[in-house]
């Protein structure tokens, strides 16, 4: 099972990779047919075009922003749309989390192009970890004779998991648009996250928890032995729980610095002791749909 898609490289807008639930509708990045991408900005197709185009096309779409941070393709969160449902955290392009992201980052960066900076921007969106298919490994892109060898690491080239009874077209399509997913490193790594019981890429309704708070359930199962799982709100840390190196580790967290009906967004961060790692979607509180 898979589905079509393809890499939109814009120059000058960023990259997106569009995900169709079936078929597909190519859209050009330059407005004349053929020839390389360009930064001429009354050459390229700006991304309103892009999802109008996609739109009229009858086709059930997503778009997800690729390496955003990445040095020598920066993506502008300034045309950031309702279609981009979710944004690439991690590929073989390494870490686009946060500033500094060790040993996970490998390339140049933009500091203020990171999806923690994105979040902080009251951006709404899910996270997945995929990659290029530069190398012809579908699934692999650390091949053992790696065209780009700057980007490649131990850490992997990505996995994109989804939250889905069945592994049909259409439920990891579902999935994937209710940003009822997350992210790897590569690791197979099991990573349960509920806020007051709405899961990853939901929004929580804190009339739930007796005090009116945020009570978020984190449960990990891991590849090898976890080192640390923090808590992300609205982009920052405001938690962090050793696991002691096991490989199994669940605790519940409650935000007692949450203001009743006052938007935020949370989600998980789990890091092995081998550096393989975990993001969550976010789940959302006091946000409207």
């Amino acid at each position: 099972m898979c589905l079509p898609a393809y890499e939109h490289t814009s120059l000058l807008y960023g990259h997106r990779n569009v995900y169709f639930r079936r078929g597909g509708l190519l859209v050009n990045t330059n407005r004349a047919p053929g020839g390389p991408p360009t930064f001429g900005p009354d050459e390229c197709v700006p991304p309103e075009e892009l999802f109008s185009r996609l739109t009229a096309s009858g086709l059930d779409f997503l778009t997800v922003p690729h390496h955003p941070s990445a040095a020598s393709h920066p993506f502008s969160w300034d045309f950031f749309g309702p279609h981009d449902r979710l944004c690439e955290i991690y590929s073989a392009w390494g870490s686009s989390d946060y500033y500094g992201d060790f040993p996970r980052g490998v390339s140049d960066r933009h500091p203020h192009l990171y999806i923690s900076e994105a979040v902080k921007r009251g951006l709404r969106f899910g996270v997945i970890a995929s990659s290029d298919g530069h190398e012809g490994y579908p699934g692999d892109e650390s091949s053992p004779y790696p065209v780009h060898p700057h980007m490649f690491h131990f850490c992997g080239s990505g996995r994109a998991v989804v939250l889905s009874d069945t592994l049909t077209r259409d439920a990891v399509f579902d999935a994937l648009y209710a940003r009822r997913c997350y992210a790897t490193t590569g690791a197979p790594i099991r990573l349960g996250f509920t806020v007051n019981g709405a899961v990853m890429g939901e929004i929580a309704d804190v009339g739930r928890s007796p005090n009116k708070k945020p009570l978020l359930a984190v449960n990990v199962t891991g590849s090898n032995a976890i080192d640390h799982i923090r808590i992300i709100r609205d982009g920052r840390v405001v938690f962090s729980e050793s696991a002691f190196g096991a490989f199994e580790h669940g605790f519940e967290w409650e935000d007692a610095a949450y203001s009743e009906n006052e938007p935020a967004s949370y989600a998980v961060r789990v890091v092995q002791r081998d550096y393989e790692s975990a993001w969550s979607s976010p789940v959302w509180v006091g946000a409207g749909e």
